[in-house]
């Protein structure tokens, strides 16, 4: 799963600074799962954008951010409170960001960052496992073979 941590309050006003409104996008999977962007944080930041004066025309979590087709379907449902907004906030990977981003024809903002892939250890514990990097070296590492426990042939 994509680990993503929230980015800082500060950080999430000075992107919205120069909008009234706001609509707020979560992520059913590995957001939710990190606690992040589900529909609990999601509920949260609305609650913390409308006390800094912020109107939040509505929010959404998506299944999950970054499948394009599904996005769209659920945009539509939410059209009107999409349009009374003049910016989106993504609580999500940069992956959900992007496909947001390519969707909608307003301002789109992260309120994640995107830290790695990893595995849950126990809750609100991620290992990581892989930092996408495009040139896996597990095979090579011996990693993989560890740590299934079985030892390396050459």
């Amino acid at each position: 799963m994509i680990i993503t941590k929230q980015k800082s309050f500060e950080k999430i006003k000075e992107f919205l600074f120069p909008y009234r409104s706001v609509f707020i996008c979560g992520c059913s999977e590995c957001a939710t799962l990190c606690k992040t962007g589900g529909e609990e944080e999601v509920k949260a930041m609305k609650t913390r954008l409308e006390e800094i004066g912020k109107v939040v025309s509505g929010w959404i979590i998506l299944d999950p951010a970054c499948h394009r087709l599904n996005d769209m379907k659920f945009f539509r449902e939410h059209q009107s409170e999409i349009d009374g907004a003049e910016a989106i906030l993504v609580l999500a990977c940069g992956n959900g960001v992007q496909t947001v981003a390519g969707i909608v024809e307003k301002p789109v903002y992260p309120g994640c960052d995107t830290l790695f892939l990893g595995e849950i250890m126990r809750f609100g514990n991620f290992e990581e496992r892989c930092q996408l990097c495009g040139e896996c070296l597990l095979g090579i590492t011996e990693e993989c073979a560890l740590l299934q426990g079985v030892p390396r042939v050459c």
